[in-house]
């Protein structure tokens, strides 16, 4: 799978992606134009950007900006591409939210019509009380786990389980 190259043209076969860019709040030493070449300006110190040639570049201007930044203002750097350690963010954006949910309620529904007469409110009440599901004897642990139960509890109702476990209805 290619994954995105910022800061080149793309030259393969290549579908839409998102991708994670580290941002850094930060003060300009001068004033500074959306989408330009920014460095540390003073040594040791990671709050002032100043302008700079491409090569000698930590990052750029949130290039999202309609105007230009006055020197001692606050605004975003976008850090180069590749440049840094570790990241994990997860997004989600309002037009994806209802039908998430609705898929992840599904998935609820159908795992409590599998559990012998246990129905998705009573399940759902019993989860909110105490972290348990009732179940009959073929269930599948795995469906506890952060891609089963968890995370469509999670997205359904916005609560985190803490160690739910199930009890046997025998």
């Amino acid at each position: 799978m290619n994954q995105p190259v910022l800061g080149q043209v793309i030259t393969t076969n290549v579908q839409r992606d998102a991708i994670h860019i580290a941002i850094l709040p930060v003060t300009a030493y001068s004033p500074l134009s959306p989408g330009q070449h920014v460095y540390f300006c003073v040594a040791g110190n990671t709050e002032f950007v100043n302008g700079c040639p491409p090569e000698d570049a930590i990052g750029i201007v949130d290039p999202f900006l309609t105007y230009s930044v006055e020197k001692g203002e606050q605004c975003w750097v976008f850090m180069m591409p590749n440049t840094i350690t570790g990241l994990r963010h997860e997004w989600t954006h309002p037009a994806l939210e209802q039908e998430s949910r609705a898929i992840s309620e599904f998935w609820l529904r159908d795992f409590a019509a599998k559990q012998d007469g246990l129905s998705y409110e009573d399940m759902m009440q019993q989860l909110r009380a105490d972290g348990s599901v009732v179940h009959h004897m073929d269930l599948n642990y795995e469906d506890l786990d952060e891609d089963g139960l968890i995370h469509h509890f999670k997205i359904v109702t916005g609560i985190t389980l803490q160690d739910p476990y199930f009890r046997c209805a025998c």
